[in-house]
């Protein structure tokens, strides 16, 4: 497990890396950089969404980006359905991205060759871009830091989260020091702070779902993928309790598809709690579903960042994390901006769960403070000048 870092050293972190990007752009006053982003994993999180955001918002500033996704995958079919340009891998093996990438960079300039994920790739697109002097930055997306041999490599790396740069600092402290920056995910984030509601909890949730949702239920959800890592189980005991020691009408929404989805609804049955279980798959209805809820939680031992945290937030809902997740005390600060449980300890869960909802105004309070805190520190348009600033501090290195 990645050991935390005290907020004292985030700000450290955060202000040499800003520090150090700045003079890099009092050295250089060139156009912006030209860049490859090379994207090619699969899967339903947060990474496919944040790089069709972060594409945009690069294009709109006038950027010369350009993308290579996995064919078939998440990203490539966002990307088409919205009628973005890019070009496809037909698959993931690194002979055929060593030939894509060396295609790409013999047909056009690139200044910077961006692997945005996966990160055991990060050798073959080094290698392809040192062939024709472009310069290499891996992002590393997880709480599992990459082996050595994959970021040795990259002349640059950048992190989604404070705890990530620590470790890579202390892996690479007996080789050349790379420079290491902060970037956190660009997101959608207009769908949440514009949002108006056009139907009733109960309307809603019936019209869309065929669920039924009454206006006395307590909604509790979770926007996660089905996945171990995100510890669906524990919340599900701590509802469980929530249920028989207040006796409330209380429904768990799950927004989020996965390979768990069978275990946890034969576990929901085994608990007694099935009926009150929602579990809504894949939707783009998220900031609805935030929007109706009365908690949100993160119960996850695993995360890179948290966009789902973000967009709660965004909604001013009272929200509920791990304290073993990057989020917390970076945007979850205990009691300031939400709550923190133990890690995987539903009964401490189950104790959070019911500081809020015995006392609303401390909730609304809570989510009040982490809209706030949101907005001033990581609303999207910093986290793309962020970005901005990395690129062409990296175009500009010699």
């Amino acid at each position: 497990m990645i050991k935390k870092i005290n907020l004292s050293v985030q700000k450290i972190i955060l202000s040499l890396t800003l520090a150090l990007i700045s003079t890099n752009l009092l050295i250089s006053s060139t156009p912006p950089p030209s860049i490859l982003f090379v994207q090619l994993a699969n899967g339903w999180s947060g990474v496919p969404q944040s790089t069709a955001s972060l594409y945009k918002a690069l294009l709109h500033d006038g950027y010369p980006v350009h993308f290579l996704l996995a064919k078939g995958s998440i990203t490539q079919k966002l990307f088409a359905l919205e009628q973005v340009p890019y070009f496809s891998c037909k698959n993931t093996q690194p002979e055929t991205v060593y030939k894509a990438v060396d295609t790409l960079c013999s047909q056009r300039k690139f200044d910077i060759i961006h692997l945005n994920w996966p990160e055991h790739l990060a050798p073959i697109v080094s290698e392809a871009a040192k062939k024709y002097g472009a310069k290499t930055l891996l992002t590393c997306h997880f709480s599992v830091i990459p082996p050595r041999d994959n970021l040795s490599p990259c002349d640059f790396i950048s992190a989604v989260n404070l705890n990530q740069i620590e470790t890579i600092v202390a892996m690479d402290q007996h080789r050349n020091k790379k420079t290491i920056f902060f970037t956190p995910p660009v997101y959608d984030e207009t769908r949440f702070i514009n949002f108006y509601p056009q139907y009733g909890r109960k309307e809603f949730f019936k019209k869309f779902f065929g669920r039924t949702v009454t206006d006395d239920t307590l909604v509790i959800s979770t926007i996660a993928v089905l996945f171990p890592g995100k510890n669906h189980v524990c919340l599900m005991r701590a509802v469980q309790q929530i249920k028989h020691t207040m006796n409330r009408n209380v429904k768990l929404i799950f927004a989020g598809d996965g390979p768990l989805k069978k275990q946890l609804l034969a576990f929901g049955k085994e608990l007694g709690i099935d009926k009150n279980i929602h579990f809504l798959g894949h939707t783009d209805k998220i900031p609805e579903i935030l929007y109706y809820s009365d908690i949100n939680v993160l119960p996850s031992r695993m995360e890179s960042f948290g966009i789902a945290i973000i967009e709660a937030a965004l909604m001013r809902k009272p929200i509920i994390i791990s304290n073993a997740i990057p989020a917390a005390n970076m945007i979850i600060i205990n009691e300031k901006t939400g709550l923190l449980f133990k890690d995987n300890d539903h009964n401490d869960l189950a104790v959070q769960l019911k500081r809020f909802i015995e006392n609303h105004e401390f909730g609304r309070r809570m989510g009040q403070n982490a809209y706030e805190h949101v907005l001033r520190n990581f609303a999207s348009r910093v986290s793309v000048e962020r970005y901005k600033e990395v690129f062409n501090a990296i175009g500009g290195s010699s």
